[in-house]
């Protein structure tokens, strides 16, 4: 992305005026590998019924909704996409619908991208997203997530959400995947001796 682009993102969030965090490529290229991506993916501390207002304030930062029924596109998948009226770059917007989704935006980070400061996912609950979504690009990104950050990553607490989240869901092959990607202390120990 240019940078004009990341500021035309900090005027909308900033216009949107709820608490966001960057998710997707853009996070992936900051957090694990970095990757070219043309798009944004935003999610947003906000209600479906605050869409009439995210509208106008995205509408005021040149920004227009690509399905024809909004309202319609938000009430079935929480997903409002956007494009920009001057050049057609496009930007998801995703409403958190969970308390995990909230506290991840609680938890994202101010980061420089470009010339810009931008509220990005940290890089557990990227990891926990790209574990959680489970396709094979997904898992790509998580092992870069966890080779570039290393030691300052905090496995176990990434760990423990996403066995929390298979367990809640009775989910086995999350589980799997946690178990490939972040063994246990004693397994990774055991491994290496």
């Amino acid at each position: 992305m240019t940078p004009d682009r990341f500021r035309a993102l900090k005027a909308l969030i900033n216009a949107i005026n709820r608490p966001a965090m960057i998710i997707g490529g853009v996070a992936v290229s900051m957090r694990g590998r970095p990757r070219m991506t043309l798009d944004a993916d935003v999610t947003l501390a906000a209600d479906p019924g605050d869409l009439p207002a995210i509208l106008d304030a995205a509408g005021a930062c040149g920004f227009e909704p690509r399905p024809a029924n909004p309202a319609e596109f938000v009430g079935s998948t929480r997903v409002l996409p956007l494009r920009h009226t001057s050049d057609g770059w496009e930007v998801d917007l995703i409403f958190a619908g969970t308390p995990y989704e909230l506290e991840a935006v609680s938890r994202a980070r101010m980061e420089r991208l470009g010339e810009t400061d931008l509220p990005v996912i940290s890089a557990e609950d990227l990891l926990v997203h790209k574990i959680l979504a489970g396709r094979p690009r997904d898992i790509e990104d998580a092992e870069s997530i966890v080779l570039r950050q290393g030691a300052r990553l905090d496995r176990a607490t990434a760990r423990a959400t996403l066995l929390d989240l298979a367990s809640f869901l009775a989910d086995d092959d999350l589980k799997r995947r946690v178990e490939d990607l972040l063994p246990s202390v004693d397994q990774s120990t055991n491994q290496d001796g």
